[in-house]
């Protein structure tokens, strides 16, 4: 009786959720089931299957639920085959990423995903808000946000202790229009869940990554309006002062050794900094044409 009220109040209510999770596995799964099962249909295998990425199947035919005892030895070679497979998988995934070099924001994000995994969490436990975001109530989402005394949009979209937060649902469950209005606050983008993954990492399709791209930027560094710009004049060439006490700013003159010194050590220091401007950019350019990375 404990056990099936358990299952009642606080399992399924929330399975479909925690099923959907299944997805955010990234190891090699195998998936076992008897064709015979008559607790649980052999379309629960295939089920399976679709929602986990790197998963494989096998059903074994006159067997029912308990597999262990009606296939034993068919089970037992499965499992050992499999694990042998995975111990390979992970030493070619070692040797591939044994010579890749870890940028100081992937340092920054594998700590931050090491901190959040190692905490314990409440499934189905989360607030209002959250779960407002988790279901698409647009129109709830857009009133709380919208009211006088609405906490501020680093509260609302704090993680919760089921280990997300109202972004990653809204993502996950691809609620578009809510993610729009979430993204509009600022809301937050790098809070990693549970699961080591940023809200975009959740995104399950190109309409919404999008979302979190950064707008063109073809006109990033220079402004198309000329209002306010800067003229460049140039001498005339009917220019007749003769004045040799003139000075142009665009002359530069050094009076001693030490301003030159002082001059080629400035010149080389901007120079370092245009290199590693260049490199930055490049190495970081998918991170910096999100919204939440400006420079």
């Amino acid at each position: 009786h404990q056990v099936l009220k358990s299952l009642l109040e606080h399992d399924y209510p929330y399975l479909n959720q925690r099923y959907q999770e299944l997805n955010q596995i990234s190891c090699p799964t195998l998936i076992l089931w008897g064709r015979e099962d008559q607790l649980f249909t052999v379309d629960g295998a295939h089920y399976f299957l679709k929602l986990i990425p790197k998963s494989e199947a096998i059903i074994f035919d006159d067997c029912g639920h308990f597999m262990a005892i009606d296939k034993p030895l068919e089970v037992a070679e499965n499992f050992q085959l499999k694990l042998k497979m995975s111990k390979l998988y992970s030493v070619f995934h070692s040797m591939a990423n044994r010579n890749k070099q870890s940028s100081p924001f992937e340092l920054m994000m594998n700590a931050k995903r090491e901190e959040i995994q190692s905490k314990r969490y409440i499934p189905g436990k989360a607030s209002d808000f959250y779960f407002l975001c988790h279901n698409g109530k647009i129109d709830c989402v857009r009133q709380i946000l919208d009211a006088p005394d609405s906490p501020s949009i680093e509260t609302l979209n704090a993680l919760q202790p089921n280990g997300n937060t109202a972004l990653h649902a809204a993502v996950f469950y691809n609620h578009i229009e809510i993610v729009k209005i979430l993204l509009e606050r600022k809301c937050p983008q790098t809070t990693v869940n549970r699961f080591g993954n940023i809200a975009y990492d959740e995104a399950k399709t190109t309409e919404m990554q999008q979302l979190f791209n950064r707008p063109d930027t073809s006109e990033r560094f220079h402004d198309t309006n000329t209002t306010h710009s800067l003229e460049m004049y140039v001498v005339s060439e009917h220019y007749d002062n003769t004045d040799t006490n003139v000075k142009f700013n665009y002359v530069r003159e050094f009076q001693s050794d030490d301003e030159i010194s002082e001059h080629s050590i400035n010149q080389q220091t901007l120079a370092m900094w245009l290199k590693f401007y260049t490199w930055f950019t490049k190495k970081f350019r998918n991170y910096l044409e999100r919204d939440e990375y400006h420079i």
